[in-house]
């Protein structure tokens, strides 16, 4: 399947006053066939330490509740169909928090589930740098072109469906689906900003993927 990525670069204010790199498609005059939003979960106490969190289930903090409250604010405002979650409790207690701004119940997809760290999951992430060179080669992980297929094989079956979507994932498997959206722009997907709690606009029209905008913090 094709994919086509057009436009420029543009920054947006965080929700906690930090500034954040957002990166943003020209206006299309036609209308989308599909719009997916792509967001990223709420924070957990383990993205606050610095931790791999993988197949760990901790739940939303203190500020990753609110995180989820003000996607869920934002993303209403567009009217989503249909919402498909990670199974995993940090991304469900996001995608409860904008189904209910919504009136939509968000479906449990498990190739959003986040990528799987091994034994390395729960360890401080500068630590496992240290030790390996990069998370990517400490034994065990999964490949990050493991996580592209299965999340690009929920993108690419999104079409013909639902006009608008939500689905709620993790940063791990956000970055190599945008990545592989746009390998120009963003050939090293660690360069992609993604904090707790953005989302990112996908749009699908004539026969391609394009990413319209990249980590955008809602307004609060």
């Amino acid at each position: 399947m094709a994919v086509g990525v057009v436009g420029g670069r543009v920054s947006q204010m965080g929700n906690i006053g930090s500034e954040v790199p957002a990166y943003s498609v020209r206006e299309v005059e036609d209308d989308p066939t599909c719009i997916v939003y792509l967001v990223r979960h709420g924070r957990t106490v383990l993205n606050a330490n610095g931790m791999l969190r993988g197949h760990l289930d901790p739940p939303l903090d203190g500020v990753g509740l609110e995180e989820a409250e003000a996607l869920g604010s934002e993303i209403a405002g567009f009217r989503p169909e249909l919402i498909l979650t990670s199974p995993l409790v940090r991304a469900m207690e996001t995608a409860r928090a904008i189904g209910n701004r919504c009136g939509v119940t968000p479906r449990v997809k498990e190739e959003l589930i986040d990528r799987d760290f091994d034994r390395w999951a729960g360890r401080i992430i500068e630590e496992v740098v240290a030790e390996w060179g990069s998370v990517d080669d400490a034994p065990g992980v999964e490949p990050s072109r493991s996580v592209v297929n299965r999340a690009r094989s929920v993108l690419d079956g999104l079409v013909g469906k639902e006009k608008r979507i939500v689905l709620v994932t993790h940063q791990a498997v956000n970055l190599g689906l945008l990545s592989s959206l746009d390998p120009q722009s963003w050939p090293n997907s660690e360069q992609i900003p993604q904090p707790t709690g953005c989302y990112n606009v996908i749009r699908y029209r004539e026969g391609m993927w394009e990413i319209a905008e990249v980590a955008i913090m809602p307004h609060v």
